[in-house]
């Protein structure tokens, strides 16, 4: 098996993220053939976790699975408290909760993100990124706007990251048709 081994990870996150970081490495080898059912299991396993408590290698593994299967399941990421994740244009939640970084969701996506900021005043600029740093989608909000809603659907599967002029923070995010 292509697995990192970790000296005992602290957490079910960080086993998951440094498995499936080994794997995601291992594919890039030009000796790479593909991944056997074992490894898959491997894959499908840790795809199957909710991301709020399996982390961010749910993320790889899910995009990983996408990219090798070309099959796209629903997963189900309910663990996630609905007041982590930004409402669509014309809802309201009650009592929502302030985080004072960047969200994006959902994640991994296939056609639109909504993309949460910190209050600003001032206009903002979103960027989403792909691996090698290359901007590929730029969305401007006027002043004192927080959310944004930006469609994905030109982008083609894979890894991105999105951040803003507003917030110091990057989000990894996986585009998956």
């Amino acid at each position: 098996a292509i697995l990192n081994s970790v000296q005992n990870p602290a957490t079910v996150s960080a086993q998951n993220l440094n498995t499936a970081n080994g794997f995601w490495v291992s594919r890039l080898y030009p000796t790479f053939t593909g991944f056997s059912e074992s490894e898959k299991g491997v894959l499908r396993n840790i795809a199957s976790q909710c991301v709020g408590q399996g982390g961010e290698g749910v993320y790889i593994a899910r995009a990983l699975l996408a990219e090798i299967t070309f099959d796209f399941p629903t997963y189900n990421d309910a663990c996630i408290p609905a007041a982590q994740i930004a409402p669509r244009a014309g809802e309201t939640v009650q009592n929502p909760q302030k985080t004072a970084g960047l969200a994006v969701a959902p994640n991994p996506a296939n056609g639109e993100i909504r993309v949460s900021l910190p209050e600003s005043k001032e206009a903002t600029t979103v960027q989403v990124s792909d691996l090698f740093g290359k901007v590929m989608l730029t969305h401007n909000l006027p002043n004192g706007l927080n959310e944004a809603r930006i469609d994905i659907t030109a982008l083609p599967p894979g890894i991105y990251f999105v951040q803003s002029t507003g917030s110091r923070q990057t989000i990894k995010l996986v585009v998956a048709r």
